[in-house]
């Protein structure tokens, strides 16, 4: 039997659906998986190497930008970093942006690979295969603790 999702993760269930609900090309499993690689649910996470931060990783570029249907904050409005909710405002569009984008490559779920490496990165051929590696097995504890 295949690892559960620990609850730190799980807890963020209802939040997860509700961005599936508005996001149809991806299913709430897929936005949780996302959250426990970058996060592991804890919505204060920060990464210096990005930096990123959040629930979702979120850098600064994705969070100011409305090019992917995310609201764009303002540049000195910090509060997606650690609002869960803003940050998935931010993340969720992005991630699905890149589900229709790249959702057909290889291997199958290939296309979250982008969501570290960068869109412009996935472009020139660069692929993630260790974070791709790690969010299907995330994704598959998530789906372990649904039953």
């Amino acid at each position: 039997m295949p690892e559960i999702a620990p609850q730190s993760v799980m807890r963020w269930r209802q939040l997860c659906e509700e961005w599936a609900a508005k996001y149809p090309n991806l299913i709430w499993q897929e936005i949780c998986a996302s959250l426990s690689t970058e996060s592991t649910g804890n919505p204060l996470a920060f990464n210096h190497g990005d930096p990123s931060w959040g629930l979702f990783g979120v850098e600064r570029p994705i969070a100011e930008t409305t090019q992917y249907g995310g609201p764009g904050f303002a540049p000195g409005d910090d509060s997606w970093k650690t609002d869960p909710e803003k940050n998935a405002s931010c993340a969720v569009p992005f991630l699905a942006h890149l589900q229709k984008e790249f959702g057909n490559c290889d291997p199958p779920y290939g296309w979250i690979g982008a969501y570290n490496c960068g869109e412009t990165q996935f472009r020139k051929g660069f692929r993630d295969g260790p974070y791709v590696t790690m969010w299907t097995d995330r994704l598959m504890q998530v789906n372990a603790s649904i039953g």
